[in-house]
């Protein structure tokens, strides 16, 4: 089932400041990458059919101060398949 966007709503889902971490489940393939600062993340799925999926694995390491400059200095993420 695909959803297609109305771009004429566009401006009720854009974001306003980019956040630290975005989880965006999907039927892509698995990623997690740093992207200007900000982790985005797609698991994948947990369950493919009859078979496993992936799922994500994420620890979050205290930080200093509350100062955030990379995201990637205190979050480990690893996607892992079952």
């Amino acid at each position: 089932m695909c959803k297609q966007l109305d771009w004429r709503q566009a401006k009720h889902w854009s974001l306003n400041m980019m956040p630290d971490f975005l989880l965006l489940p999907s039927k892509l393939n698995p990623i997690a990458k740093d992207y200007n600062g900000s982790l985005i993340v797609n698991p994948g799925l947990l369950t493919k059919g009859k078979s496993g999926g992936t799922f994500l694995e994420m620890k979050v390491l205290p930080n200093e101060a509350g100062k955030i400059e990379n995201v990637s200095d205190f979050v480990h993420a690893v996607i892992k398949r079952i």
